[in-house]
């Protein structure tokens, strides 16, 4: 799994002054006893209420739709936007149509099933059509499936590839070994950078194989898509990224790291925050691992400037 592709961004929800490294560490805290319990979650909308609650409207045409909060001494409602008027300055709520950033020339699919046992070939039902506005864009893909190996000291991968191709600037791939008498239907989410497509009409789809190393027979036992009685729900997504594009940055590698504590090799993006009140959509996908025998955890974080982000780790 050498070949394995990582990948860290960073972009606003919001809208996205100072250089902020963003780094992945690992380390053993959130490690759980035998029969223990799970760690008590706080839900993403309780969360993401408390940050709205007083936040000031940040004027901008590129505030996120939706987004009721304080624009001067008024309380826009989540059908009015935030806007300053050109005369005086003066923040407003009005009812105007605004271009969210992170809906940028964004396509996405999500369905439930097929579910696909093929070990070889393309996956079925798993493709998603977009059309490419320049020759010179980047493209951001996630994919969230159900994914399975069996076997012992099996391993298959699975691949985005952009009309029945590689992408140009390295394989978007993930990989999913396992040890004898493994069988796991694990849900995943990956996400991938592409450059080097062209303008025009595209199509990416969802392949599946043995993974370098483990071609032999027996070796890949894949399968994609199960859910436990019924089939399971995916979603693919690509979105075309303007070449200019200051609210998105992004880094991709194929380099591992075995350290048990610390910043994970590789694994920092730097970026220029835009406005101090702007908020940051943060996104990492890799191939990760805990092996010290049962009932062993290791917890994975993201951190902004070396600190855990405020508003939730």
């Amino acid at each position: 799994a050498a070949s394995t592709r990582w990948y860290l961004s960073c972009c606003l929800v919001a809208y996205l002054s100072v250089a902020k490294p963003v780094e992945v560490l690992v380390d053993a805290t959130g490690q759980m006893e035998p029969g223990g319990g799970p760690e008590q979650v706080v839900p993403a909308a309780l969360v993401a209420q408390e940050i709205m609650e007083g936040l000031e409207c940040p004027v901008s045409d590129q505030v996120a739709l939706g987004t009721a909060c304080q624009c001067g001494d008024t309380k826009c409602e989540k059908s009015s936007l935030c806007y300053a008027l050109e005369s005086d300055g003066t923040p407003s709520c009005e009812e105007r149509s605004r271009q969210d950033p992170s809906l940028l020339d964004l396509y996405g699919i999500s369905k439930v099933g097929p579910a696909d046992g093929r070990d070889r070939g393309a996956i079925q039902g798993r493709e998603l059509k977009f059309y490419k506005k320049s020759a010179n864009s980047g493209l951001r893909f996630f994919y969230s499936d159900n994914f399975r190996t069996y076997g012992n000291y099996n391993s298959a991968r699975w691949e985005l590839k952009i009309d029945g191709a590689t992408c140009p600037s390295g394989i978007m791939a993930q990989d999913l070994y396992v040890y004898p008498s493994q069988n796991p239907h694990r849900v995943n989410g990956i996400g991938f950078h592409c450059q080097g497509v062209g303008k025009g009409a595209h199509k990416v789809t969802v392949h599946v194989g043995p993974t370098p190393g483990y071609e032999s027979s027996g070796r890949h036992d894949a399968y994609t898509g199960h859910g436990f009685g019924t089939n399971a729900e995916w979603h693919l997504e690509a979105q075309e990224i303007p070449e200019d594009y200051q609210l998105y940055h992004f880094k991709t590698g194929k380099d591992s790291d075995g350290r048990q504590s610390g910043i994970i090799r590789g694994r920092t993006l730097k970026f220029k925050k835009l406005y101090k009140d702007s908020r940051l959509r943060l996104f990492y996908s890799d191939n990760l691992r805990v092996h010290s025998g049962y009932h062993s955890a290791c917890r994975w974080t993201i951190r902004v400037d070396g600190q855990e982000c405020k508003s939730g780790n």
